[in-house]
């Protein structure tokens, strides 16, 4: 099985939609924060969400 497959196959994922107000509160998040577009766009996604737990194999975490 592929890495993608792997990781589709993560107990209890939840694929959540990414609205336009999910993207502004990215580049919010970005502005404010100096972070980085895709790990803006997990956080604002969290906030959206109130999703208190990320689990991520990233070092710079």
């Amino acid at each position: 099985m592929g890495q993608g497959r792997k990781f589709l196959d993560f107990p209890n994922l939840k694929i959540l939609p990414v609205k336009k107000t999910t993207a502004m509160k990215a580049q919010d998040l970005t502005e404010e924060y100096e972070l980085k577009p895709r790990d803006a766009l997990q956080a604002a996604i969290a906030l959206e969400n109130k999703i208190t737990t990320i689990v991520s194999y990233d070092e710079d975490l």
